[in-house]
């Protein structure tokens, strides 16, 4: 595609679509022809985080769950997907026993924090 090698971005011409599946990215170009991207995850991807009725430190789950929320909001170019994922990665989060309150509390330091780190310019999640 010759917008994405504006971008200095080749891909082998088999694979360009209207997205590209790059490790733990899906990549496209908007109607814009700008590069957006979004979280990818294999459909064989079972969702599993430790469990919150595991032998750890309880800073251990948080500390899961913040990394993950730091990995979603780096791997998101828009405030749409961004949002969709955080609240996936939220329920699959307390399927393995963490607690709601406790990531609605986690959420905004994760998102304060890939704004300081990856200067992201993404709204507050609310």
């Amino acid at each position: 595609n010759n917008k994405a090698k504006d971008y200095g971005i080749q891909f082998a011409d088999a694979q360009i679509g209207e997205s590209v599946h790059y490790l733990d990215v899906t990549i496209n170009l908007d109607d814009n022809g700008e590069i957006q991207y979004c979280l990818y995850k294999k459909d064989t991807d079972a969702r599993q985080f430790l469990n919150t009725q595991s032998f750890h430190p309880k800073d251990v789950f948080r500390s899961v769950a913040f990394s993950q929320m730091l990995r979603v909001i780096s791997r998101n170019s828009t405030d749409e997907t961004t949002v969709r994922d955080l609240a996936e990665l939220k329920d699959d989060l307390e399927k393995c026993g963490h607690k709601e309150e406790d990531l609605e509390e986690i959420e905004p330091l994760a998102v304060h924090r890939a704004m300081v780190n990856y200067n992201k310019k993404i709204s507050p999640i609310t």
